[in-house]
């Protein structure tokens, strides 16, 4: 014996039977019980005719699906009236209990102005219901149905991503439902690049019937800087300890005239910018830029006796830092 179940619902049951234990007078029960209690019955009757049949297929409505390890077959006879629908079993046997849900594929084909999605819809007895498609695009939808055939071709044209495929089928009394996301990599690649190049603009990144659309992305919010401190060695002039936790670009120039002092990159963890051997006496513009994101620090001077009394404790001499400041 074997019972296949869709979905709660119905199940299909197999019983190969040896005729000379059935009477073909009376009709029998077949129940399905799981956790204790009947989730499904159905009546049969053989007939003179049937005797020598060895094979009964049977449709049973089910209130749930049965668990497996816990799903039973008993087999009583209705003797008059409905006496027997609810009376002792003379025949109780287990149950394999197998979910055969439908497989569903999805291809992906790209033109220069449209897409198109196939669905392909399998099962082992084949689909003879509603396939039910809809594109769930950011800014619009796109839905298609087909019958019996098991496969839906649906025209994509204008599709902002992100984006969803819903696929419903309707086959047999059950309803399926899946729902997954369109994984586009050209865009994906395209985001990327755009992050990449420190745009600060809209972007539109397009592939066949679909786009993403990039809009200007808050830099405050974005910027890579963790700590960032001025670090002035007497004598040696001055340096700015920072930290990031991503790579990014980095633009040292005076605040007053624009003149550029140094320029590079930083990467993840802690760097030093040296901004030379002179003490740093007017105010720096310090710009960031890590993809889209740009933020700018100002950079000020520290008092110059706290400089000079720093010097006299790590035993400068007072000359050199004279020097150094430039006075």
């Amino acid at each position: 014996m074997h019972i296949e179940c869709g979905s709660p619902g119905y199940a299909e049951v197999v019983l190969r039977l040896s005729g000379n234990r059935f009477h073909d007078l009376y009709r029998y029960v077949v129940r399905i019980t799981s956790m204790g209690r009947v989730i499904g019955l159905t009546t049969f009757h053989l007939g003179s005719n049937n005797r020598a049949e060895e094979k009964i297929e049977l449709r049973i409505c089910l209130e749930e699906a049965p668990i497996d390890g816990d799903a039973w077959l008993e087999i009583t006879a209705i003797k008059r009236d409905l006496e027997g629908l609810e009376g002792e079993a003379f025949y109780r046997a287990p149950l394999v209990v197998e979910t055969k849900e439908p497989v569903v594929t999805i291809s992906l084909e790209h033109y220069s102005d449209k897409s198109e999605i196939t669905v392909k819809v399998e099962r082992s007895r084949g689909v003879d219901g509603n396939i039910y498609v809809d594109i769930k695009c950011t800014n619009t939808s796109f839905e298609k149905t087909e019958r019996g055939s098991g496969v839906v071709r649906i025209t994509i044209g204008g599709c902002e991503v992100p984006a969803r495929i819903v696929t419903a089928i309707e086959d047999q009394g059950f309803k399926w439902i899946t729902s997954r996301e369109i994984h586009i990599p050209e865009l994906v690649q395209c985001a990327e690049e755009y992050n990449d190049i420190a745009g600060i603009a809209d972007v539109m990144c397009t592939k066949g019937g679909f786009y993403k659309h990039i809009p200007p992305i808050s830099h405050k919010d974005l910027s890579p800087i963790k700590e960032i401190k001025v670090i002035n060695l007497p004598g040696r002039g001055s340096q700015v300890l920072i930290i990031a936790d991503r790579n990014a670009s980095y633009m040292v120039t005076t605040l007053r005239t624009g003149y550029v002092i140094g320029q590079g990159r930083l990467f993840t963890g802690i760097n030093i910018v040296n901004l030379g051997v002179t003490a740093l006496l007017e105010p720096l513009r310090l710009s960031i830029f890590s993809g889209a994101a740009y933020r700018e620090y100002l950079i000020e001077p520290e008092n110059i006796a706290e400089m000079i009394s720093t010097a006299l404790r790590t035993s400068y001499k007072l000359l050199e830092i004279m020097g150094g400041l430039g006075l």
